[in-house]
């Protein structure tokens, strides 16, 4: 729905079609509200102009309790989305913690190919005096950019996979949970990730360390 489009609906008390032009759309994810002006209103329901039965305010209004069927403040609805996203947060705990497991061991099986295919290389550069430090700077830091290179990839594919997901919580709670992205989740993301990064690489300098300088020799002998 945009502007300039025509909304069809019908009164819930006589099935009357009504049809009205939308001149303008409101960011609202919680309510399904048609606004519009006290003379047009009270057309479509028929009454007179003085006539209303809802009052909407950004104050506290102090009226006459014998007169008020009922009151509800943006504090319900903060509080129903908060008691929506108590399990939620475990849930999100949950993957994360996945997330970071399942990380670990992709990148571990990957840096552990390019460790291993230069393993003849490291056992080389081991007999030539460098240290397990300078070894693993050469052999494996060379991929840093592609982290931030893929972190930065993986940002928009993210966004559009919670937005799919987040497209039937109209039917399911009568509001629309829409992704926000901000520069406080976008740090912690970075961070998991590359926390996710070291760790794969504390592994492998373990392994690193544990290549004899004997390798290159064996290589040598196998090539003779």
């Amino acid at each position: 729905m945009k502007a300039g489009d025509e909304l069809v609906f019908y009164s819930i008390a006589d099935l009357t079609e009504h049809r009205v032009l939308i001149s303008g759309v409101v960011t609202d994810n919680t309510h399904c509200y048609l606004y519009t002006s006290r003379s047009n209103a009270a057309e479509l329901a028929g009454v007179g102009t003085d006539t209303y039965n809802c009052i909407i305010s950004d104050r506290k209004l102090e009226l006459p309790k014998d007169e008020i069927a009922s009151e509800t403040t943006m504090t319900v609805t903060a509080d129903t989305m908060n008691e929506l996203m108590g399990p939620m947060k475990v849930i999100i705990l949950i993957f994360v913690i996945l997330g970071i497991i399942l990380g670990v061991f992709i990148l571990y099986l990957i840096i552990n190919m390019i460790v291993s295919e230069n393993k003849t290389g490291i056992s080389v550069m081991k007999v030539l005096g460098l240290s397990n430090r300078e070894i693993s700077g050469r052999v494996l830091n060379v991929n840093h950019v592609l982290v931030c290179i893929g972190f930065v990839l993986g940002i928009p594919l993210a966004y559009t996979f919670v937005k799919i997901g987040y497209a039937d919580t109209i039917e399911n709670y009568g509001m629309l949970l829409a992704p926000v992205v901000t520069a406080k989740s976008l740090v912690f993301g970075f961070i998991l990730t590359w926390i996710t990064y070291e760790l794969s690489l504390f592994l492998q300098k373990r392994k690193i360390s544990g290549i004899d300088m004997v390798e290159a020799l064996k290589e040598n002998n196998r090539n003779e």
